[in-house]
């Protein structure tokens, strides 16, 4: 087998730690030098947590933003497994979190807080639609951070918010959704 070139040889950066005699980062590690960590003094921590894979694009946001927001003011790293991304991949629920063991706590909560909460539910109303208009004039005029999903023949709904928001949900759904209003309102919509 032929020497490999340098060009073929994965770059790494090398310094001198009191804990270690060398420690090697991969490329990535790029990504501490501009967040401001500084190497000699890593109280680093490494976590894998549990994020079901549907939710990975909502955590991670549009163009990568939430994520961004969170590795910026935690100064840690968060990667989502690239494999997700692939249709026919292996599908991962991992999330892996580093940095120190405060600001690692920290992304972890904030994650689990705003993890999408959904629920379904089946709509019995003799008008449908009307109904369906009637949930989302609601959460539009108070302002809610709630997502009301339809199918397209207006039998099931979802309701989608974060689990920071869990009471909120709660109470809507009670409001609007509970099984005597709910025939109470489709008697007086008709």
């Amino acid at each position: 087998m032929p020497p490999s070139t340098p060009s073929q040889r994965r770059p790494q950066q090398k310094f001198n730690s009191p804990n270690a005699d060398m420690i090697r980062f991969s490329p990535r590690s790029g990504l501490m030098n501009k967040l401001n960590i500084d190497p000699k003094n890593v109280d680093c921590l490494q976590l894998c947590m549990d994020v079901p894979f549907l939710d990975h694009p909502y955590l991670i946001g549009p163009r990568g933003r939430k994520s961004q927001y969170f590795m910026t003011r935690y100064k840690s790293l968060l990667h989502f497994p690239d494999t997700n991304t692939r249709p026919d991949g292996l599908k991962l629920n991992n999330v892996l979190i580093s940095g120190s063991m405060k600001n690692v706590e920290e992304i972890r909560s904030q994650i689990r807080l705003r993890t999408p909460i959904r629920v379904i539910v089946q709509i019995e109303a003799s008008n449908p639609r009307q109904f369906v208009s009637r949930i989302e004039d609601k959460i539009n005029e108070q302002s809610l951070p709630i997502r009301f999903n339809v199918s397209d023949d207006f039998t099931n709904g979802v309701l989608k918010t974060e689990w920071r928001n869990e009471e909120l949900l709660i109470e809507f759904f009670n409001e609007n959704f509970n099984l005597k209003q709910t025939k109470k309102s489709s008697q007086t919509i008709c």
